[in-house]
């Protein structure tokens, strides 16, 4: 299981979160990947940290009063009509919102790498 200790050391930036705030988010990180580490290999506790970095990063965002979508802005502009979009053409039709970050987009390519099903050559 993922300790404070070692999150800490894997995301420096970090250090400002309180030890009982990481314990809150690591519980959410355990009830969307489950107790069974052995599912996922080796790396349950690499996605987990992973997973409770885009938590924490998006409840700083939040309690910061920031209420915009974590992704990059792209706008078009057509004649003088400038139309701005919230979420990247990449992701247009993806609502997961794990893409929003980096960390939860990293937690994603462990969970694919785990998860992705049997393999034909």
């Amino acid at each position: 299981m993922l300790t404070y200790a070692n999150w800490i050391a894997r995301f420096p930036e970090f250090t400002a979160t309180p030890e009982v705030r990481f314990d809150i988010f690591l519980d959410d990180a355990v009830l969307k990947m489950g107790k069974l580490e052995s599912r996922w290999g080796t790396a349950y506790d690499k996605a987990q940290a992973y997973l409770v970095g885009h938590l924490i990063y998006l409840a700083n965002r939040s309690s910061a009063g920031e209420q915009g979508a974590a992704v990059p802005i792209r706008s078009k502009e057509v004649d003088e009509v400038v139309v701005e979009y919230a979420i990247s053409r990449d992701q247009a039709n993806n609502f997961d919102a794990l893409n929003s970050t980096t960390y939860g987009q990293e937690y994603i390519r462990y969970r694919r790498i785990y998860f992705s099903g049997p393999r034909v050559a």
